[in-house]
Protein backbone atom coordinates (compact mmCIF):
# COMPACT_ATOMS: atom_id res chain seq x y z
CA UNK A 1 0.00 0.00 0.00
CA UNK A 2 2.60 2.70 0.72
CA UNK A 3 4.90 2.20 -1.76
CA UNK A 4 2.27 2.04 -4.63
CA UNK A 5 1.43 5.27 -6.75
CA UNK A 6 -2.03 5.94 -6.44
CA UNK A 7 -3.63 9.22 -8.53
CA UNK A 8 -6.53 9.83 -6.46
CA UNK A 9 -6.54 12.67 -3.62
CA UNK A 10 -8.41 10.49 -0.99
CA UNK A 11 -6.56 7.35 -1.53
CA UNK A 12 -3.22 9.68 -1.66
CA UNK A 13 -4.36 10.75 1.42
CA UNK A 14 -5.21 7.68 3.52
CA UNK A 15 -1.07 6.46 2.09
CA UNK A 16 0.28 9.34 3.38
CA UNK A 17 -1.27 8.43 6.60
CA UNK A 18 -0.59 4.71 7.06
CA UNK A 19 3.18 6.23 6.17
CA UNK A 20 3.29 8.92 8.79
CA UNK A 21 1.10 6.47 11.40
CA UNK A 22 1.48 3.21 10.34
CA UNK A 23 2.62 1.37 13.95
CA UNK A 24 0.27 3.28 15.94
CA UNK A 25 -2.59 2.59 13.45
CA UNK A 26 -1.94 -1.38 14.03
CA UNK A 27 -1.92 -0.77 18.04
CA UNK A 28 -5.24 0.40 18.01
CA UNK A 29 -6.25 -2.77 15.28
CA UNK A 30 -4.81 -4.97 17.52
CA UNK A 31 -5.94 -3.63 20.91
CA UNK A 32 -9.80 -2.51 21.76
CA UNK A 33 -9.44 -0.06 24.06
CA UNK A 34 -6.81 1.99 21.87
CA UNK A 35 -9.10 4.84 19.58
CA UNK A 36 -7.04 5.41 15.81
CA UNK A 37 -7.09 8.83 17.04
CA UNK A 38 -6.11 11.09 19.44
CA UNK A 39 -9.59 13.54 19.94
CA UNK A 40 -10.32 12.58 23.15
CA UNK A 41 -6.86 13.81 24.36
CA UNK A 42 -7.47 16.99 22.99
CA UNK A 43 -10.53 17.54 23.54
CA UNK A 44 -9.05 17.28 27.38
CA UNK A 45 -6.77 19.83 27.47
CA UNK A 46 -9.35 22.58 24.80
CA UNK A 47 -10.17 24.22 28.00
CA UNK A 48 -6.99 25.05 29.24
CA UNK A 49 -5.69 26.27 25.61
CA UNK A 50 -8.61 28.41 25.38
CA UNK A 51 -7.72 29.96 28.80
CA UNK A 52 -3.86 30.43 27.90
CA UNK A 53 -5.26 31.76 24.38
CA UNK A 54 -7.68 34.62 26.41
CA UNK A 55 -5.04 35.78 28.57
CA UNK A 56 -2.41 35.49 26.50
CA UNK A 57 -0.41 33.09 27.62
CA UNK A 58 2.64 33.11 30.00
CA UNK A 59 5.28 35.74 30.09
CA UNK A 60 7.72 32.51 30.66
CA UNK A 61 9.21 29.32 31.00
CA UNK A 62 8.85 28.80 34.43
CA UNK A 63 5.32 30.31 33.79
CA UNK A 64 4.55 27.97 31.49
CA UNK A 65 5.37 24.80 32.84
CA UNK A 66 3.81 26.06 36.48
CA UNK A 67 0.42 26.22 34.71
CA UNK A 68 1.10 22.51 32.43
CA UNK A 69 1.70 20.86 35.84
CA UNK A 70 -1.17 22.60 37.19
CA UNK A 71 -3.56 22.12 34.92
CA UNK A 72 -2.53 18.20 34.51
CA UNK A 73 -2.89 18.11 38.54
CA UNK A 74 -6.56 19.77 38.16
CA UNK A 75 -7.81 17.31 35.14
CA UNK A 76 -6.14 14.56 36.49
CA UNK A 77 -8.27 14.88 39.86
CA UNK A 78 -11.26 15.64 37.87
CA UNK A 79 -10.83 12.75 35.65
CA UNK A 80 -10.85 10.26 38.64
CA UNK A 81 -13.91 12.35 40.16
CA UNK A 82 -11.66 13.58 43.10
CA UNK A 83 -13.24 16.53 44.81
CA UNK A 84 -11.18 19.44 43.52
CA UNK A 85 -10.80 21.61 46.69
CA UNK A 86 -10.25 18.35 49.10
CA UNK A 87 -7.69 16.89 47.16
CA UNK A 88 -5.49 19.85 46.50
CA UNK A 89 -5.20 20.74 49.79
CA UNK A 90 -4.09 17.54 50.47
CA UNK A 91 -1.49 17.80 48.47
CA UNK A 92 -0.47 21.15 49.25
CA UNK A 93 -0.28 19.92 52.76
CA UNK A 94 2.29 16.79 51.76
CA UNK A 95 5.68 17.99 53.65
CA UNK A 96 8.15 19.09 51.65
CA UNK A 97 6.29 20.66 49.09
CA UNK A 98 8.41 23.93 48.47
CA UNK A 99 9.40 22.78 45.10
CA UNK A 100 6.45 21.42 43.59
CA UNK A 101 8.33 21.09 40.04
CA UNK A 102 12.19 21.39 39.60
CA UNK A 103 13.36 23.87 36.31
CA UNK A 104 16.35 23.94 34.86
CA UNK A 105 17.40 27.34 33.96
Amino acid sequence: IIRRKYKQKDTVQVQTRIKNQGSNLITALLYLNVALTNNHAERQIRLFVVQRKISGGSRSNLGAQIQAVNMSIIQTLKLRNKDLPTNLKALLELPNQKNVITINC
